[in-house]
């Protein structure tokens, strides 16, 4: 899976290679990945109901929109900014972007999952783009992992795309990484983000450049339905697993992900009214 984790940012009080904190409870904790490529640190919640807060304290208000106390989605993947620790009730609190959440519920991780559901990327903090992003990997069945190519095989190294060419049935591919970049697509973007590795962060940005380039221009916003259906079926075009299903691979149905985006990007809160 992915290469050795590293250790976390001395912001953080608990010691590199300390598998988990104590969680207040047996509630599901949160994970939280740290990846080479990435000098942050993504979060990831099993718990659906663990409320974000305003400031690094106990005592401050919850963040709140219009349809009550912001929580984090079950699979949700958020990036970690820094810890604070509250002087009066002794907890850390980790900045989030747009709150602050209660650090008793973390712990490292070092697998991805290929069932991994939830608005997640490790270059993007805006949910409605990594609902997008995460949509794709859900179809292309690689859930958060970058290091897939074609039969679930991994390769170890980020320095370049492997170009290795996977068979399946009588044919052979080269696509790799979470959005299974054949090696001709990603020498193109390569040439035009001017990028040279193959790192997550990486293959985040060339993914969006696809999409743009599809013509998928309004990804950034809430989309209603006939938005996100004209969307998908731009950038079917370049993701065989989207439907309609534009070269007969298997497919998932459009009503699906139209549910899963539905669900990833409610409530708003990284454009709280």
């Amino acid at each position: 899976m992915y290469k050795p984790w590293i250790c976390l940012s001395l912001l953080f009080v608990f010691a590199c290679g300390r598998s988990e904190l104590s969680t207040p409870s047996a509630e599901a904790p949160l994970e939280l990945r740290v990846h080479p490529d990435y000098q942050g640190t993504a979060l990831v919640t099993a718990e659906p109901s663990l409320k974000i807060r305003t400031q690094a304290t106990a005592a401050s208000p919850l963040l709140q929109t219009e349809e009550g106390p912001v929580k984090l989605l079950v699979g949700e993947g958020v990036k970690i900014r820094a810890v604070k620790k509250d002087a009066a009730s002794g907890l850390e609190f980790a900045d989030i972007g747009f709150g602050w959440a209660d650090t008793r519920y973390l712990k490292k991780s070092s697998t991805c999952t290929r069932g991994f559901q939830g608005p997640f990327s490790y270059a993007y903090d805006d949910r409605f783009t990594n609902s997008i992003l995460s949509l794709i990997g859900f179809t292309e069945g690689t859930g958060n992992c970058y290091n897939y190519m074609v039969g679930y095989k991994t390769f170890t190294s980020y320095t370049e795309h492997p170009n290795q060419c996977q068979t399946f049935g009588n044919n052979c591919s080269t696509a790799a990484g979470r959005y299974q970049f054949l090696k001709k697509t990603w020498d193109i973007i390569k040439e035009k983000k001017s990028i040279a590795s193959f790192g997550p962060i990486n293959q985040d940005q060339g993914a969006i450049y696809l999409i743009e380039n599809r013509g998928f221009d309004n990804y950034k916003a809430r989309l209603n339905v006939a938005q996100f259906r004209a969307g998908i079926e731009l950038i079917s075009w370049e993701w065989a697993s989207m439907p309609p299903g534009r070269y007969g691979q298997p497919i998932r149905q459009m009503d699906a992900i139209w549910q899963k985006y539905k669900e990833w990007t409610h409530p708003d809160i990284t454009n709280k009214p």
